[in-house]
């Protein structure tokens, strides 16, 4: 696949979602909301893009679709209490052009260019805001029918925040949360509530060079389920009409939720805990320094979900896995046997080969051997059967971006949700 744009769009192939494009995966009919500082509704890379809502007639001054919100046509602001969630800040609509700005040779593109944005402002134009209004917004935007809920912030833990996103995954949302900027061991909330919730992933940051970024928090002993993704030197969309370059988590996070919208445009049928299981055994490789399971890739969690596969971090990893060969620290499978056949070995970390497509699973206990028959010309079908099994709770968190690694001079630090 040939390199897409300039050096700018590094981010856009280190995920993979050139490749996403080209097999017709764009994002088209998935929404995800951007929970942040607004986003710029006027923006030329942003208009298309952004959620209408079908039951409400802008500007009648009547909640037509009596979700208790009047006139929210493009989504919501829990800041000033009203139906204009544009952003004063600029850190929400560079979030949000990550995720889905416009393919269109112009300005920035996102990784899923046709997704659909509905803005939530919950913090306000230095990037504070309170644990109710961002609860207020994923409860909004859960109930809007968002696919993806995107959280690039973070602070300490918030009971209002975790049962809004147990709300949220009661109506089939996933939460792509940043891990946070503080270099710490283990990673911020809301991203650590992927510790306990599955419908929640929290995400790091990694360089151009592939190395994780200083900033970035780590998984340490959370139990987080965290990946990586680009988080240095961010090219996107801003408020005004403009473009920056950012850093942070807060701008790997919309990277992963751009991608999130690639694989429901690729199987829309998926859950949030499916959703979630593929994305974090999709990696390739990890970032160096990084502690967690590693690098995003489209490349292969596109591929599986369209051809109908999907994980359950129940499933025994090996399943259905034929002509397997161990290594110290790894186990190579394919699934080219017709008939019966065997699977893998105890090791913490395996790499399983399914007709060439590689997947990588991590597992805090050994993994079980089993022997189970294959079907016949057997095909990458067997995804549900690998899955990512952890002991401990899944662990994410937070984040905006860190203000020693931005390159927009002009954009203004956000401070952290307190």
């Amino acid at each position: 696949m040939a390199y897409f744009g300039s050096s700018r769009e590094w981010n856009l192939n280190a995920v993979g979602a050139p490749e996403a494009w080209a097999a017709g995966y764009t994002g088209k009919g998935v929404t995800v909301a951007v929970i942040d500082t607004g986003v710029d509704l006027d923006h030329p890379d942003l208009v298309q893009n952004l959620y209408v809502n079908p039951g409400e007639i802008a500007g009648n001054g009547i909640d037509d679709d009596q979700n208790g919100f009047v006139d929210d046509v493009h989504g919501y602001d829990f800041v000033d209490r009203d139906a204009t969630p544009d952003d004063l800040n600029g850190h929400g609509t560079h979030v949000a052009g990550t995720i889905a700005a416009a393919r269109n040779n112009i300005g920035s593109t996102g990784v899923a260019p046709d997704a659909k944005i509905i803005p939530v402002r919950v913090l306000d134009r230095n990037g504070s805001g309170s644990d109710a209004s961002v609860a207020a917004g994923i409860r909004y935007a859960a109930k809007l029918g968002a696919d993806i809920i995107n959280l690039s912030l973070g602070g300490v833990y918030s009971r209002a925040i975790d049962t809004a996103i147990s709300y949220a995954r009661s109506l089939g949302s996933i939460i792509i949360a940043a891990a946070g900027n503080e270099s710490a061991a283990v990673p911020g909330y809301p991203a650590r509530f992927s510790a306990t919730d599955d419908n929640v992933i929290s995400v790091g940051a990694y360089r151009s060079s592939g190395r994780i970024a200083s900033f970035s928090n780590r998984v340490g002993n959370s139990g987080s389920v965290q990946i990586d993704a680009p988080g240095v030197g961010i090219y996107s969309t801003y408020m005004g009409g403009g473009y920056a370059t950012l850093s942070g988590t807060s701008m790997a996070s919309p990277q992963i939720a751009g991608l999130a919208a690639l694989t429901l445009s690729a199987n829309p049928n998926l859950t949030s805990r499916e959703l979630r299981d593929l994305l974090a055994t999709g990696t390739s490789g990890r970032a160096a320094g990084s502690d967690s399971l590693g690098k995003a890739n489209a490349s292969i969690t596109v591929a599986y979900a369209a051809a109908g596969l999907k994980t359950v971090s129940t499933a025994p990893a090996g399943q259905r896995a034929a002509a397997t060969t161990a290594t110290q620290r790894s186990v190579t499978a394919r699934t080219t046997a017709a008939d019966d056949s065997l699977f893998v070995a105890s090791e913490s970390i395996a790499k399983i080969d399914f007709k060439k497509a590689d997947v990588t699973i991590r597992s805090s206990d050994p993994i079980t051997p089993i022997s189970q028959p294959t079907s016949p010309n057997s095909k990458p079908l067997f995804l549900d059967a690998v899955g990512v099994t952890q002991t401990k709770a899944f662990d994410v968190f937070f984040a905006s971006y860190n203000a020693d690694e931005r390159e927009a001079e002009a954009a203004n630090e956000l401070r952290s949700l307190v």
